[in-house]
């Protein structure tokens, strides 16, 4: 597996990051720190992949679909525990000491309880939030007052 990937000519040309395969539901949810407002969206994730090969290449600029299907796909209640996943971003901004974030989190396929977070972006491209440039210019208006009344 790993061996007969690190010889392919990609690796020589392109940067590359190898991670363990978590086989999920087929269904990923993105999230978004957007400075105090969370947004998630649930769309369809990748293929399966198949399990008789000992690797698999993933591009994640070609495989990119789904902002429009997950734009009119909002996580909710039934997804996961709303609160929960509201204090767990919270968390994240605190610890990560930015405003701006996403992840992309998959239930395990076995184990449909166990959640993975399989990406986490400083600045993602927010492609299936509505009007990104308000919610930011919102933000840093906000912030600006509350800095110079300080």
């Amino acid at each position: 597996g790993l061996k007969d990937a690190l010889n392919l000519d990609n690796f020589k040309t392109h940067d590359v990051l190898i991670q363990e395969y978590t086989p999920s539901t087929g269904t990923v949810y993105k999230v978004y720190m957007i400075g105090d407002t969370i947004e998630g969206y649930k769309r369809a994730s990748h293929a399966k992949i198949d399990d008789s090969v000992s690797y698999h290449m993933f591009d994640s600029q070609s495989e990119q679909t789904g902002a429009k299907e997950a734009k009119d796909n909002p996580i909710s209640s039934t997804d996961f525990n709303l609160d929960e996943l509201d204090s767990f971003m919270r968390t994240l901004k605190k610890e990560f000491g930015i405003s701006f974030f996403g992840i992309d989190l998959i239930r395990n396929v076995e184990e449909p309880h166990i959640v993975s977070i399989i990406d986490v972006n400083y600045f993602p491209g927010y492609r299936e939030t509505d009007d990104l440039q308000g919610k930011l210019s919102e933000y840093v208006q906000r912030s600006f007052r509350d800095w110079s009344q300080a």
